[in-house]
């Protein structure tokens, strides 16, 4: 299970005193700094950490250490869910260097002593952690944007990396998004899913040095298979969502809105809230009318009846506004707010108006869903990368080679589109499609789900997600789909009882433990770097000419032949999207934003 998070949500930095002391009066005096957004640590007489984030007042330390987290985490072996700082706080510590990296949700963790440093996020890299160091600083952020500004602040370069170019302008769906740990400035790497930073201070003469550690595993090791029975881990899988989602379905304060159409994936996600809250109650389920939908929404229909549920009930918010306390806020530049959290890492332009103070509705989805029924197990780069130019995709090979080899993966490997895909665009596209909640569920982001996806006999048919529906509700998987090739064999659902009855049935599943609550965690940017947002403002007329007339100045000022020649197709083709009023403005506007990726650099 998993949550998409508002990114530009924090800021840590750590090393020589005086350099964190300059970095901190910086940010103070940013147009529209929150004072409450800062907290500055000293680690020791030489070195200092400054931490910014929402609730970093929340934050508990000593002269001995402390930590900072963001998020949520959610823990199989206590069967449990730490959700913010709050409930991090009650967490009992099991050591100073504790490894929470092959842990599910959505968080990244910093702790400290006076002599060691530590930052980790989850298995899944859903909260990013992208970063950049010198002898005496070291600073991490999950905003792109942000990490330019403060470098410049600093007065340090932006210097573009050109080595990336053939990716970024790559107008391939896969090339959404960054495709290795580098980034489009040098020096700004992106750490991937289940990995670490650790820090070392060290005092020489009058100033501190920092030896910086990156720790990346081996992904399949991290994501093994597991030699025990097939029905058995399906079972487990279930237990693991049931038992995570009927806790925050628990919560007074929420409510859970599903999206439910005739596929598999939704229907899934529908029988695991059913599973977990039988009555149905807080929970908004949702079908899309439109006339193109009408397939889709006469299955949804159907269950409705047949579960009794109400489908489409209209505008939720002051009941949810009515329990929770939580308010919904306005973005004022929605522009802007996209650039903080995407620009230069993920290139669909997803915008919104408003969000919620707290995350009080959850939204549920079936995000990440590839990676069970192994989407890009069979994708050949060669068919997808080479166009024309041989030169082009033997750049393009380069950099996916060594996004691979930094997570273990030799490219020789059959699957080695479906781990890159796992380390890269799912990790980024899936813990940034939203800019409004802390706490979106992504149920079929289960590790040991993923396993089984990652690890499926090549050449059979994947069926896990089918079997998954069947161990979950047998009655739901026998009511036929939207189309006829996707109904299930009742051999199949047969065979699959029998197996499950054979190891003694689907047991009562518990919800997990809950520490800390939804309005202890806020979602929202920072305050302190909206200002950074400034550079691409919504004028509040329509978005898609909006997005052409930002790229066109970016396009018109560029003095580079060669740059303009890489990026000419995504160009081209972003024009022939948002000049098309029957366009999509999200992915209207992706070849759009690798034109604004352009800006991050201070030359071209």
């Amino acid at each position: 299970m998993k949550i998409i998070n508002i990114v530009s949500t924090y800021l840590v930095a750590i090393g020589e005193k005086i350099l964190v002391d300059k970095l901190n009066h910086a940010i103070c005096d940013l147009p529209g700094s929150v004072k409450e957004e800062l907290r500055l640590e000293n680690l020791s007489n030489a070195c200092s950490a400054l931490f910014v984030g929402k609730t970093v007042d929340k934050m508990k330390s000593t002269e001995y250490g402390g930590d900072f987290f963001s998020g949520w985490l959610l823990d199989h072996r206590d069967s449990s869910i730490t959700l913010g700082q709050c409930g991090f706080n009650q967490r009992e510590k099991k050591g100073n260097d504790t490894d929470y990296t092959t842990n599910e949700g959505s968080f990244i963790h910093v702790n400290w002593s006076p002599n060691f440093f530590k930052i980790q996020h989850d298995c899944f890299g859903l909260y990013p952690i992208l970063y950049f160091y010198s002898k005496g600083l070291f600073i991490a952020s999950d905003s792109l944007l942000t990490l330019t500004r403060i470098r410049s602040i600093m007065g340090m370069t932006n210097k573009m990396n050109r080595t990336v170019h053939s990716t970024r302008s790559w107008t391939h769906g896969l090339a959404c998004n960054i495709m290795s740990t580098q980034t489009i400035i040098e020096g700004i790497q992106y750490l991937p899913p289940a990995s670490s930073i650790s820090i070392t201070p060290h005092l020489n003469t009058n100033n501190v040095s920092l030896k910086v550690s990156i720790n990346i595993p081996n992904y399949q090791d991290v994501f093994k298979k597991n030699e025990r029975p097939y029905i058995e881990e399906l079972q487990t899988c279930v237990a693991q969502i049931v038992g995570s989602i009927s806790a925050i379905q628990s919560l007074h304060e929420t409510e859970l809105m599903l999206g439910l159409s005739g596929g598999l994936d939704s229907r899934i996600l529908f029988g695991i809230v059913k599973k977990s809250w039988p009555n149905l109650k807080q929970i908004d389920i949702r079908s899309n009318t439109h006339i193109s939908r009408k397939d889709d929404y006469k299955i949804a229909n159907h269950l409705s009846k047949v579960f009794k549920f109400d489908l489409n009930k209209g505008d939720n918010t002051k009941n949810i506004a009515d329990r929770s306390g939580a308010k919904v806020l306005r973005i004022h530049n929605m522009f802007g707010n996209w650039a903080l959290s995407n620009l230069g890492l993920f290139d669909m332009t997803y915008m919104y108006r408003s969000y919620w103070n707290h995350p009080a509705l959850v939204e549920i989805g079936g995000h990440g869903a590839e990676i069970v029924k192994g989407t890009f197990s069979k994708t050949s780069l060669f068919k997808i990368g080479f166009r024309k130019k041989i030169v082009n995709y033997l750049r393009k090979r380069s950099e996916i080679r060594a996004g691979l080899k930094t997570i273990g993966i030799r490219f020789s490997n059959k699957r080695k589109m479906q781990w890159h895909h796992l380390a890269y665009k799912s990790a980024i596209q899936n813990g940034r499609r939203l800019d409004r909640t802390m706490l979106s569920l992504r149920p079929l982001m289960n590790k040991r789900l993923c396993s089984l996806g990652l690890h499926a006999p090549l050449g059979e048919p994947n069926t896990i997600l089918q079997d998954m529906l069947i161990v979950i509700d047998p009655s739901l998987a026998e009511i036929p789909f939207d189309k006829v090739e996707k109904n299930i064999p009742k051999t199949t659902i047969s065979a699959i009882i029998s197996d499950l009855e054979k190891k003694g049935g689907l047991n009562k599943i518990q919800p997990y433990t809950l520490r800390g609550g939804i309005l202890d965690m806020k979602n929202g940017l920072l305050e302190s770097f909206k200002t950074f947002g400034d550079d691409f403002e919504y004028d509040s007329g329509d978005i898609k000419l909006c997005l052409k007339n930002k790229m066109e100045q970016i396009w018109n000022q560029l003095d580079s032949k060669s740059l303009k020649k890489q990026y000419s197709d995504a160009h081209d083709l972003a024009l022939e999207r948002l000049t098309d009023e029957n366009s999509y403005p999200p992915a209207a506007g992706t070849p759009a934003a690798k034109i604004f990726s352009l800006i991050l650099p201070d030359k071209v």
